[in-house]
């Protein structure tokens, strides 16, 4: 029987404006942190109101075409872009589902984001994992054909000198602090769920 497990995976009240390029933050001030909601937050414009502050939302032009909206939000006086639900609400109805990961992906690298954190809410086949348990995974395999492997190449950015590596594909102080706010959480609350530290995340289309 498949049981829904979350999965964690390591990688603004205002009238958005489509500016042709990556607009700079506000007073220079670097953002390399987002979080991309997935199917764990829903869809809410309204993620972390009452936790995190709202600075407004844009678009603009990436190389791939219009970015969705970025909702810029400010946690304990750190910076950070959210896009809701991987950017698919601002998806045109005639255009194929490749194409909004590609922009919204493009617009974070364009954004100049380093760290990503995002989630799915999933199916596992392991026996030993209930509806509540957490897997903060460690790698992936993606077999949906529908959407490209390489973001950089399906929005015509280039990288010259940037070859295929055997890197581990997901943070690793991300991943770290992600099973340490979890632990945390869990001895001061009555959640019952089990943390898994590892896992691979399995994706296809079938």
């Amino acid at each position: 029987m498949l049981k829904r497990v979350l999965f964690l995976v390591l990688t603004v009240a205002s009238t958005s404006i489509l500016s042709a390029q990556a607009p700079e933050p506000p007073n220079g001030e670097k953002v390399s942190i987002a979080v991309v909601g997935g199917t764990t937050f829903g869809t809410p414009i309204e993620f972390a109101n009452g936790l995190a502050d709202d600075e407004g939302s844009f678009s603009f032009e990436t190389k791939a075409g219009p970015s969705p909206v970025v909702y810029r939000k400010r946690y304990k006086g750190v910076p950070f872009y959210y896009i809701p639900i991987y950017g698919f609400m601002d998806k045109p109805a005639n255009e194929p589902d490749d194409i909004y990961h590609v922009r919204t992906w493009t617009a974070l690298y364009e954004l100049g984001v380093t760290h990503a954190v995002s989630g799915a809410t999933s199916g596992g086949i392991n026996p030993e994992m209930d509806f509540d348990d957490i897997v903060v995974i460690d790698d992936f395999i993606e077999w949906r054909a529908e959407r490209p492997n390489d973001v950089l190449t399906a929005s015509g950015h280039s990288r010259p000198g940037i070859f295929p590596n055997f890197e581990v594909p997901l943070s690793p102080s991300i991943r770290a602090l992600l099973i340490d706010e979890a632990k945390k959480r869990k001895s001061k609350t009555d959640y019952q769920g089990k943390i898994h530290e590892t896992g691979t995340f399995v994706q296809f289309a079938p």
